[in-house]
């Protein structure tokens, strides 16, 4: 996911024993675009793919992933 230049962050969790990828874009992203992230997405072994409006950082490393908080919207 990160390969694509329109993704800004991602992570990947097990929720409820799927693997979903979460993806924060970029705005101003086109719908060609996720439309492109879909595909290669459908390529790999993801169960499924959310894409939020901004995945939680860690306050202090601000490129950290903050998985507690994430679960937790994704819930």
């Amino acid at each position: 996911a990160m390969s694509h230049p329109f993704v800004r962050r991602a992570a990947l969790m097990i929720v409820r024993g799927k693997r979903v990828l979460v993806v924060e874009v970029e705005r101003g992203t086109s719908a060609s675009e996720i439309e492109s992230l879909d595909a290669s997405v459908c390529l790999s072994d993801v169960d499924e793919l959310r894409r939020v409006k901004e995945i939680p950082v860690d306050r202090r490393h601000n490129a950290k992933v903050d998985y507690p908080r994430l679960a937790r919207m994704l819930r």
